[in-house]
């Protein structure tokens, strides 16, 4: 009925085939739609009739995937386009088309989309982001990008002249030493004046809360902005436009509807990689990138409605606090820093304030890679609230101290939040059960044949190789570039190490960092090079033709792992797109999943500086 009417809506007609052709596959999440449609339609007689009910179908599944309550499968907006598509036949609605605007500001952005601007002493200096080219894996970009720090200020292929050469190096080590600097401001040295103790804090926190339940209600605006920096670790900037906006318009202020009463609740949101992988949503270890935390009461009401705030107000209230408290540095950083460094320097939690105070990922690399608990993050808060509050009045303590009774709605529905490629244990277990019955299926069935093509020693021993692999990665959580796990001269049997260096693009040459390995791990390569050694032996007397480079293998000339090939024929080191073409009818994921898997497993069992 769309297509008869040969108008702009016909593009829904393509949705619609789109949508189906996806429910109709069994593992697929859209298949719920498919059957609910069809209950709709069987329980009704009129067009309209099946669009109030999908109406009332699409407003509970995005009601629940906001608040937790299901695992969010994006499935609220395809229904929606669903529903658009009824709209048109049932009610004749009008097609509405986008509005673009030629903007020179557009215009702009398109035109230094990949340039970076970078703050150096005297003028800022802008940098040409070039492409990073990942032919053998599957990772996301920004997971790429952001591993690599600093940025690589020029093309490695580009060979400038001298003189460019080091104004290039200059512009570098301006960078590098930025970096460094900024890294060090965030050390709980004595000398640094960039942080306040955790007495000055506790104090200022005290005074603040204090003179916000005493003074009159245009000086408690001012104080209500300090007090929410404090207790978000936003800077105060970013607080005064938060509460300038209505309640629909804000961001990381989240407003809640109750049935007794509205709350508020700060909400944080992790930029990580979406996984689109329509077989593996329902597996996903994470609910959501997003939890939400809660504020005291009084706060809450006080910021229901929107209200500006003067900076200038701001720094006469803080002027204010270093006469009282005679902190003579106190400045607006130190506001800004306050609840980082309380979880990152008193209870050493250094990945739970990069999460609670909003730290983009771009800025820690972690946040891509880290399943957590919800739980903990909401007690690692509330432990920071009780220290801050240390030297408030009883009552106030009783007061702010409530926080760590209660739990925001949509929090009690998300046990895990962040990344989105790290999946349920059980899943992952059945993963690797899967591989290893694969191995050993051969065993008893093995058979030569006059063709290589048809040889079941060669199946085997591609499919050991890309079991080792996993095991690999799932142990060592590297990277998957080209040729790893590496040489077998990386491997350190006795001191029980592993030498690494897997970005691909470095600064210098040499670098890399030392892995622990399991006693599980060392027995199952030890076990892998007796096995290669046995069948070389076996191999290369058979087919002279396509010999398995046993030699160079243990000479650590060619790659540990390697994989037998039918076109080009023979034997090559392995890759993350050999892997995947072995095990494509099987499982397919981001390459480095394996990285997402054990860094959350590891989360809040080791320290974080051993992760």
């Amino acid at each position: 009925m769309i297509a008869i009417r040969k108008d702009e809506h016909s593009a829904k007609v393509s949705q619609l085939s789109v949508r189906l052709r996806m429910g109709l596959k069994d593992n697929n999440p859209q298949s719920e739609i498919v059957k609910k449609l069809i209950d709709i339609h069987a329980q009704r007689a009129s067009l309209t009739n099946a669009l109030a009910a999908l109406r009332v179908y699409e407003a509970k599944i995005r009601s629940d995937e906001e608040s937790g309550k299901v695992v969010n499968q994006k499935l609220a907006g395809k229904i929606g386009q669903i529903r658009l598509a009824y709209e048109v036949v049932a009610e004749n609605k009008a097609f509405v088309g986008k509005t673009y605007t030629n903007s020179q500001k557009n215009e702009l952005s398109k035109e230094h989309a990949n340039k970076r601007y970078l703050d150096s002493a005297d003028e800022p200096i802008r940098v040409t982001i070039f492409g990073r080219p990942h032919k053998d894996d599957n990772v996301a970009d920004a997971e790429n990008i952001t591993d690599d720090d600093p940025p690589s200020l020029l093309d490695n292929d580009f060979k400038p002249s001298r003189i460019t050469a080091k104004s290039s190096e200059l512009q570098q080590w301006k960078l590098k030493n930025n970096y460094r600097h900024a890294r060090r401001n965030q050390f709980h040295f004595p000398t640094n004046l960039r942080q306040l103790s955790l007495l000055s804090y506790q104090m200022l926190f005290a005074r603040v809360w204090q003179l916000f339940i005493i003074v009159s209600y245009k000086q408690r605006q001012v104080y209500a902005v300090i007090l929410l920096s404090l207790l978000s670790g936003r800077k105060i900037q970013e607080v005064v436009y938060e509460l300038e906006l209505d309640k629909s318009q804000r961001k990381w202020l989240s407003h809640e509807s109750g049935s007794v009463a509205d709350s508020y609740a700060m909400s944080n949101a992790i930029n990580v990689t979406s996984n689109r992988r329509s077989h593996l949503l329902p597996h996903r270890q994470s609910h959501d990138n997003e939890f939400k935390l809660s504020l005291p009461a009084r706060l809450q009401a006080f910021i229901d409605n929107k209200f500006l705030v003067d900076s200038n107000e701001v720094s006469k209230v803080l002027a204010s606090l270093k006469t009282q408290l005679e902190l003579p540095v106190l400045s607006n950083q130190h506001i800004d820093a306050c609840l980082y460094t309380v979880i990152k320097n008193e209870l050493q939690e250094p990945l739970h304030a990069d999460m609670i105070t909003g730290v983009d990922v771009k800025h820690s690399s972690p946040l891509y890679y880290t399943s957590i608990e919800t739980r903990s993050l909401e007690k690692t808060y509330y432990s920071a609230i009780q220290l801050l509050t240390e030297y408030c009045t009883v009552d106030s303590q009783d007061e702010l101290r409530q926080l760590s009774m209660s739990s925001t709605k949509s929090n009690r529905y998300k046990k895990y939040i962040g990344s989105d490629m790290t999946l349920n244990a059980d899943i992952c277990q059945k993963f690797f059960d899967e591989l290893a019955e694969a191995a050993e299926s051969y065993n008893g069935r093995l058979k030569r044949n006059v063709s290589i093509r048809q040889e079941r020693y060669i199946e085997q021993f591609n499919t050991y190789g890309v079991w080792l692999w996993h095991i690999i990665f799932i142990q060592t959580g590297i990277r998957p570039v080209k040729h790893a796990p590496g040489l077998l001269n990386q491997f350190d049997f006795r001191q029980r190490l592993l030498w690494i260096s897997d970005k691909e693009e470095r600064h210098g040459q040499g670098q890399g960092r030392l892995i622990p390995l399991s006693n599980f791990l060392i027995i199952a390569i030890q076990n892998y090079i007796e096995y290669i050694k046995q069948f070389a032996v076996i191999h290369n007397s058979i087919y002279p033709n396509d010999q398995f480079p046993i030699n160079n293998i243990l000479n650590s000339s060619q790659p540990l792992i390697q994989l037998f090939s039918q076109n080009p024929k023979g034997f090559t080191g392995i890759t993350p797109s050999k892997v995947r073409y072995q095990i494509k009818h099987f499982f397919s994921h981001q390459d480095n999943w394996l990285r997402h898997q054990l860094r959350s497993l590891l989360t809040n069992r080791s320290p974080e500086h051993l992760i």
